[in-house]
């Protein structure tokens, strides 16, 4: 039996063989991470319980504090010190965790992409590049930016009037902000490379080949509607992050990168820009010491304008995608 093994098959076996291989990833990879960490830095498993066990006790503290979800995240990380006797152990912790996640989700992408599809490349660049669709990505992520924000700012302070929810809710959103903050601690040039690199580049790779190539393609596959098969691939996307009080402006997110895709048929397009927005989280985390989705001094009139040159970038981009196809 000859590649592609899966090509034909049902909506369902190619849901579950993604969930699958994504899992395997999700476990095996990390085991092979870890096991590197420890030969070259004497980083255990032990280690990382130690490291997450302290992050857990920190987040039961901050969520007594009364403070916003960021706060309390900041007020956690601060602390940190305080409480980890080897605070390199953080910094072994912090690249286990971007290692691990990243090329967990790149691994499940690439290994999918290769056994269903006889041309996986062919999914990943149905059409030649093209200059202009990449640049107006990107001029279309950076148009949205300033409705992120508002949608960004309205979900972090989204009311739950039952406590037992709330500290439920807030709980993972607190651990982690906790790590982000360690995702930014950043001290050189060199440092700030790598982090774009691994944060920005590779995570927009990783997880524009699990959610739009193979999660978004099996489901337009599957003759769902259109807009409810990227609707439904961008509500996975925001879920899996399982932060609820950044859970709508992933969502946002997620549908933008659904459509250029859908819209380009070039994912190169949705990773450009999926790496652009995180990349600049990275770089403003640098300059601020923040990584929250919330655009400063923003008022009505930006957010009018904004939007109405995003349609108009939309615009551009449907017909440059419709005259590729004729």
């Amino acid at each position: 039996m000859n590649r592609p093994f899966f090509e034909n098959s049902s909506t369902w076996v190619k849901l579950a063989l993604l969930v699958a291989i994504s899992t395997a990833a999700l476990v095996l990879v990390p085991l092979l991470i870890m096991g590197i960490f420890q030969w070259c830095f004497d980083f255990s498993g032990a280690d990382l319980n130690a490291v997450n066990e302290i992050i857990e006790e920190l987040t039961k503290i901050s969520m007594n504090s009364g403070l916003s979800p960021d706060e309390a995240a900041k007020y956690g990380f601060d602390l940190l010190p305080q409480y980890l006797p080897n605070y390199q152990h953080m910094v072994y912790a912090k690249w286990f965790l971007i290692l691990s996640n990243q090329l967990s989700l790149l691994t499940a992408g690439s290994i999918f992409l290769w056994i269903v599809y006889k041309k996986p490349l062919s999914i990943i660049a149905s059409r030649p590049a093209n200059l202009k669709m990449y640049a107006l990505s990107a001029v279309l992520l950076l148009l949205v930016m300033p409705l992120v924000g508002l949608i960004g700012e309205w979900n972090r302070n989204i009311y739950i009037p039952w406590q037992s929810l709330q500290n439920w809710l807030l709980a993972p959103e607190i651990q982690s902000g906790i790590y982000t903050l360690s995702f930014t601690d950043i001290h050189s040039l060199g440092e700030l490379t790598l982090m774009v690199l691994f944060i920005g580049v590779v995570t927009a790779i990783a997880e524009e080949l699990v959610f739009r190539a193979g999660l978004q393609n099996i489901l337009l596959q599957s003759k769902m509607n259109t807009h409810l098969a990227i609707f439904v691939g961008a509500t996975l996307f925001s879920l899996i992050h399982f932060q609820f009080y950044g859970f709508f402006v992933r969502l946002l997110l997620g549908l933008v990168l659904g459509y250029l895709y859908y819209w380009s048929k070039d994912i190169r397009s949705s990773m450009l820009a999926h790496a652009l927005n995180n990349s600049l989280a990275i770089v403003v985390a640098y300059k601020t010491g923040s990584m929250t989705d919330e655009i400063p001094d923003q008022n009505n009139l930006v957010l009018l304008i904004s939007t109405a040159l995003a349609a108009v970038v939309v615009w551009q981009i449907t017909t440059i995608g419709k005259a590729e196809k004729n």
